[in-house]
Protein backbone atom coordinates (compact mmCIF):
# COMPACT_ATOMS: atom_id res chain seq x y z
CA UNK A 1 0.00 0.00 0.00
CA UNK A 2 1.20 3.55 -0.97
CA UNK A 3 0.49 6.37 1.92
CA UNK A 4 0.60 10.18 0.39
CA UNK A 5 1.98 12.53 2.44
CA UNK A 6 -0.04 15.66 1.46
CA UNK A 7 0.98 18.91 0.39
CA UNK A 8 -2.42 20.57 0.74
CA UNK A 9 -5.81 19.61 1.90
CA UNK A 10 -9.26 18.87 0.34
CA UNK A 11 -9.97 22.30 -0.47
CA UNK A 12 -6.27 23.30 -2.30
CA UNK A 13 -4.50 24.77 0.71
CA UNK A 14 -0.67 23.53 1.68
CA UNK A 15 -0.19 22.30 4.94
CA UNK A 16 2.36 23.51 7.18
CA UNK A 17 5.90 22.01 6.90
CA UNK A 18 5.62 20.91 10.49
CA UNK A 19 2.16 18.88 9.61
CA UNK A 20 4.26 17.30 7.01
CA UNK A 21 7.03 16.38 8.80
CA UNK A 22 4.52 14.85 11.86
CA UNK A 23 2.73 12.84 8.87
CA UNK A 24 6.15 11.32 7.78
CA UNK A 25 6.77 10.06 11.55
CA UNK A 26 3.19 9.00 11.98
CA UNK A 27 3.24 6.95 9.19
CA UNK A 28 6.90 5.62 9.78
CA UNK A 29 5.88 4.46 13.43
CA UNK A 30 2.31 3.45 12.50
CA UNK A 31 2.23 1.39 9.21
CA UNK A 32 3.32 -2.61 9.95
CA UNK A 33 6.48 -3.07 7.98
CA UNK A 34 6.78 -4.52 4.93
CA UNK A 35 3.23 -3.14 4.38
CA UNK A 36 3.15 -0.28 2.78
CA UNK A 37 5.57 2.51 1.79
CA UNK A 38 5.63 6.22 1.86
CA UNK A 39 5.55 8.72 -0.81
CA UNK A 40 6.47 12.48 -0.15
CA UNK A 41 5.45 14.60 -2.90
CA UNK A 42 7.05 18.47 -3.18
CA UNK A 43 9.21 17.80 -1.00
CA UNK A 44 11.80 20.27 -1.38
CA UNK A 45 11.26 22.39 1.54
CA UNK A 46 10.95 19.61 3.61
CA UNK A 47 14.63 18.40 2.62
CA UNK A 48 16.08 21.40 2.86
CA UNK A 49 16.94 21.59 6.61
CA UNK A 50 16.94 25.21 7.40
CA UNK A 51 13.15 25.84 6.37
CA UNK A 52 11.67 22.14 7.79
CA UNK A 53 9.17 24.52 9.80
CA UNK A 54 10.33 23.17 13.44
CA UNK A 55 10.65 26.52 15.04
CA UNK A 56 6.76 25.66 16.50
CA UNK A 57 8.42 22.53 18.42
CA UNK A 58 11.23 24.88 19.68
CA UNK A 59 13.94 22.82 17.30
CA UNK A 60 15.33 26.04 15.87
CA UNK A 61 18.96 26.97 16.61
CA UNK A 62 20.27 28.75 13.76
CA UNK A 63 19.27 26.43 10.96
CA UNK A 64 22.02 23.23 12.18
CA UNK A 65 19.78 21.87 14.08
CA UNK A 66 16.56 21.95 11.89
CA UNK A 67 18.97 20.03 9.35
CA UNK A 68 20.02 17.63 12.10
CA UNK A 69 16.60 16.71 13.02
CA UNK A 70 15.97 16.24 9.64
CA UNK A 71 18.96 14.33 9.16
CA UNK A 72 17.71 11.94 12.09
CA UNK A 73 14.57 11.90 11.03
CA UNK A 74 15.45 10.34 7.44
CA UNK A 75 18.12 8.17 9.61
CA UNK A 76 15.37 6.55 11.67
CA UNK A 77 12.90 5.83 8.73
CA UNK A 78 11.93 2.06 8.74
CA UNK A 79 9.58 2.72 5.44
CA UNK A 80 10.70 2.75 2.17
CA UNK A 81 9.73 6.16 1.14
CA UNK A 82 9.89 8.28 -1.98
CA UNK A 83 10.63 11.28 -1.79
CA UNK A 84 9.80 13.37 -5.02
CA UNK A 85 11.37 17.11 -5.30
CA UNK A 86 11.47 19.84 -8.23
CA UNK A 87 14.68 21.25 -6.72
CA UNK A 88 18.36 20.51 -8.45
CA UNK A 89 20.46 18.51 -5.83
CA UNK A 90 22.73 21.40 -4.98
CA UNK A 91 19.45 22.89 -3.57
CA UNK A 92 19.35 20.11 -0.96
CA UNK A 93 22.28 19.64 1.86
CA UNK A 94 25.11 16.77 1.21
CA UNK A 95 24.27 15.75 4.27
CA UNK A 96 20.66 15.16 4.19
CA UNK A 97 20.86 13.99 0.48
CA UNK A 98 23.15 11.12 1.36
CA UNK A 99 20.82 9.46 3.50
CA UNK A 100 19.22 8.15 0.45
CA UNK A 101 19.76 4.75 -0.67
CA UNK A 102 18.33 5.52 -4.85
CA UNK A 103 18.45 8.55 -6.14
CA UNK A 104 17.23 9.44 -9.49
CA UNK A 105 17.89 12.89 -11.66
CA UNK A 106 15.73 13.64 -14.67
CA UNK A 107 17.50 15.80 -17.05
CA UNK A 108 15.72 17.97 -19.52
CA UNK A 109 14.02 16.33 -22.32
CA UNK A 110 15.43 16.39 -25.97
CA UNK A 111 13.85 16.99 -28.77
CA UNK A 112 12.60 14.15 -29.58
CA UNK A 113 11.45 13.05 -26.34
CA UNK A 114 8.96 16.35 -26.56
CA UNK A 115 8.32 15.61 -29.67
CA UNK A 116 7.16 12.03 -28.90
CA UNK A 117 5.19 13.67 -25.89
CA UNK A 118 3.48 16.24 -27.98
CA UNK A 119 2.47 13.20 -30.31
CA UNK A 120 0.89 11.15 -27.49
CA UNK A 121 -0.66 13.86 -25.86
CA UNK A 122 -2.19 15.64 -29.01
CA UNK A 123 -3.58 12.02 -29.26
CA UNK A 124 -5.34 11.99 -26.45
CA UNK A 125 -6.44 14.82 -25.78
CA UNK A 126 -8.22 14.22 -29.58
CA UNK A 127 -6.54 17.29 -31.45
CA UNK A 128 -5.20 15.50 -34.03
CA UNK A 129 -7.30 17.37 -36.64
CA UNK A 130 -6.02 20.31 -35.82
CA UNK A 131 -2.63 19.91 -34.79
CA UNK A 132 -0.47 18.47 -37.87
CA UNK A 133 3.06 16.19 -37.25
CA UNK A 134 4.88 19.02 -38.87
CA UNK A 135 3.14 21.67 -36.11
CA UNK A 136 4.09 18.85 -33.83
CA UNK A 137 7.96 18.93 -34.70
CA UNK A 138 7.66 22.85 -34.89
CA UNK A 139 6.41 22.89 -30.99
CA UNK A 140 9.07 20.62 -29.82
CA UNK A 141 11.75 22.49 -31.12
CA UNK A 142 10.09 25.41 -30.29
CA UNK A 143 8.80 25.22 -26.87
CA UNK A 144 11.16 23.40 -24.47
CA UNK A 145 9.00 22.03 -21.50
CA UNK A 146 7.63 19.46 -19.62
CA UNK A 147 5.33 16.67 -20.00
CA UNK A 148 2.65 18.87 -17.69
CA UNK A 149 3.34 21.96 -19.95
CA UNK A 150 2.44 20.61 -22.96
CA UNK A 151 -0.58 18.61 -21.58
CA UNK A 152 -1.90 21.57 -20.07
CA UNK A 153 -1.39 23.67 -23.08
CA UNK A 154 -3.57 21.24 -24.93
CA UNK A 155 -5.94 20.69 -22.71
CA UNK A 156 -6.87 23.99 -22.55
CA UNK A 157 -6.50 24.47 -26.16
CA UNK A 158 -9.25 21.55 -26.60
CA UNK A 159 -11.46 23.27 -23.78
CA UNK A 160 -11.52 26.73 -25.82
CA UNK A 161 -12.49 24.73 -29.49
CA UNK A 162 -10.63 26.52 -31.42
CA UNK A 163 -10.68 26.55 -35.52
CA UNK A 164 -7.62 24.92 -37.44
CA UNK A 165 -6.72 28.35 -38.01
CA UNK A 166 -6.30 29.59 -34.63
CA UNK A 167 -4.69 26.98 -33.19
CA UNK A 168 -1.19 27.77 -33.67
CA UNK A 169 -1.66 30.98 -32.36
CA UNK A 170 -3.34 29.94 -29.06
CA UNK A 171 -0.72 27.54 -28.86
CA UNK A 172 2.24 30.30 -28.70
CA UNK A 173 -0.72 32.89 -26.78
CA UNK A 174 -0.57 30.17 -24.02
CA UNK A 175 2.96 28.28 -24.04
CA UNK A 176 4.98 31.17 -24.79
CA UNK A 177 4.46 32.84 -20.69
CA UNK A 178 4.61 29.32 -19.42
CA UNK A 179 8.44 28.22 -20.89
CA UNK A 180 9.30 31.96 -19.45
CA UNK A 181 8.12 31.01 -15.83
CA UNK A 182 9.77 27.74 -16.34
Amino acid sequence: DAYEIRHGDEDGRNKSLGSRMLGVQACNSQIPLGRGMMIVDEADELLRGSSCGYRMFGFDRGGTTEKGVMNSILDEMRLPAIWIVNASAGAIDESVRRRFDYSVCFERMNNAQRVSIWRNLVKKHHLGRLISDAKIDEYAVKYETSAGGISTVLSNVKQMKPSAGQVDELISTLMKPHCQLM
